[in-house]
């Protein structure tokens, strides 16, 4: 079979799981030719047996709702990709307003010394050091198979000499082995904590299914880790340091209930996403 009816049969398989069936089918058949989508206009030879094998595997595994982005093994975030494999936490477009707002804010000339709590794939924290040349940054992370994603992506953009990865939990970290890493606190830690709260029931199966359990799910009806991470981050932030945080699209008077009360806060602010939906948080330390 020629690419072309290659792409019409697996427009009508992922009918059912796409909106974009024929889009999808021309990525994955991308991938297993080892072309770019373009080149594959331009191919007239016939695919091989074995690779359309390869081929419908791939289709079938996204007809069962598996993320296009682990098949791929690979998310657009922050216009660069990012390598991603299945049990790792897909990066989602809502976490770019973090990384927009700290490059507004803070000067590429500036030295900073930051913190990413949680930091997967390193779609956020390597998002950063690619546009603050003179920083560096410590990105706290827990599962070794997402450490194994994010050392790849820092060899893949060269940032691995000002990208200091400690495998540890968030709330376990002491400020002593931040300043080993950093050689000072750190003046701002950026986190995308989990905050679904583990009995929702809108999540899509994708979502429910494949992302791994840890990157979403939090107690306290979603807010457990928003509160346990903020406290830790009030530890480890030198004076007049910048904590930023995303937070779930319906969390805002919860987040606010809770900020209002935290004595170490000079000032918050929390900001909408391009929905228009409540998706960040920035706390200035006092």
């Amino acid at each position: 079979m020629k690419p072309a009816d290659l792409l019409q049969k697996s427009k009508q398989e992922l009918k059912t799981v796409s909106v974009h069936p024929y889009q999808e089918g021309l990525w994955i058949l991308a991938k297993t030719l080892n072309l770019s989508p373009n080149e594959i206009y331009l191919e007239r030879d016939s695919v091989s047996e074995a690779q359309q094998s390869i081929f419908f595997n791939e289709i079938q595994k996204r007809k069962r709702a598996e993320p296009l982005e682990y098949i791929l093994q690979e998310k657009i975030f922050f216009v660069c990709p990012f390598y991603v494999e299945r049990g790792v936490f897909i990066p989602r477009q809502e976490t770019e307003i973090l990384v927009q707002w700290v490059l507004k804010n803070i000067s590429s000339s500036d030295e900073i010394k930051a913190v990413d709590f949680g930091a997967g794939a390193g779609a956020l924290c390597l998002s950063l050091l690619s546009h603050l040349p003179n920083s560096q940054l410590a990105a706290l992370e827990i599962c070794s198979q997402s450490i194994k994603c994010l050392k790849k992506n820092s060899q893949s953009f060269q940032l691995e000499k000002r990208l200091h990865i400690l495998q540890k939990d968030v709330c376990r970290v002491q400020t002593k082995e931040l300043v080993k890493l950093l050689g000072q606190a750190p003046s701002l830690i950026v986190a995308n904590p989990p905050y679904i709260d583990p009995q929702d029931q809108s999540l899509s199966p994708e979502v429910y299914f494949f992302d791994p359990p840890l990157a979403l799910f939090s107690d306290q009806g979603g807010i457990g880790h928003i509160v346990s991470w903020f406290k830790k981050a009030m530890e480890l932030l030198s004076p007049k340091g910048i904590y930023i945080f995303e937070l779930g699209w319906n969390q805002e008077d919860q987040v606010r209930a809770f900020c209002e009360k935290q004595t170490e806060l000079k000032s918050y602010k929390i900001h909408k996403d391009s929905m228009g939906y409540p998706r960040m948080a920035v706390c200035f330390k006092k």
